[in-house]
């Protein structure tokens, strides 16, 4: 499936409309505050995250379409229900608001176990510094409200997750 997703993304960046947009590989990074429901007990979740991606925008101001975006992230964050931390990674993908992204999970406690997790995001922009005042320089504020389910291979119980994520994303390369 995720496979299938990074085509489809592949197609339309490659599609003639790319031509008319404008490419930018970003970096992003923030905090994370959260809660996690376990078997055991539930826990406050804090931590942070680091993303890598490509964002495409559209360079038509009078009917410009939704942005998308894929990349990568890594996370890292301290769950005080089981009393451990947790960190994983994996690939993004998102479009308009709305993101999702899939990854390898490794519990930093006593258990050592290995897992996966799957995340859906809605991303809120707070600011954007425009271009017109800093060409050099565009930063977006996002607070992102996430849901995420971790499953373990040693087949223990997993968890939920419900979060906020502030990022502040700075481009790496600017292009078109």
């Amino acid at each position: 499936m995720q496979v299938r997703c990074f085509l489809v993304l592949a197609v339309i960046a490659l599609s003639p409309s790319a031509g008319r947009a404008e490419n930018t590989l970003f970096v992003a990074g923030g905090p994370l505050l959260g809660a996690s429901i376990h078997d055991g007990p539930n826990g406050l979740l804090i931590g942070g995250e680091l993303s890598a991606g490509w964002l495409h925008l559209s360079k038509d101001t009078e009917n410009p379409p939704p942005p998308f975006w894929l990349g990568a992230y890594a996370d890292g964050l301290y769950d005080s229900g089981p009393e451990a931390g947790r960190v994983s990674f994996g690939p993004e993908l998102g479009f308009f608001i709305f993101g999702l992204d899939a990854g390898v999970v490794h519990d930093l406690g006593g258990t050592g176990r290995w897992g996966y997790s799957g995340r859906w995001s809605l991303s809120i922009p707070v600011s954007w510094t425009d271009r017109s005042k800093h060409p050099k320089l565009t930063t977006i504020t996002t607070l992102s409200i996430y849901v995420r389910g971790v499953t373990w291979r040693d087949g223990s119980p997993g968890h939920a997750e419900l979060g906020l994520l502030v990022k502040w994303a700075l481009p790496a390369l600017a292009g078109g």
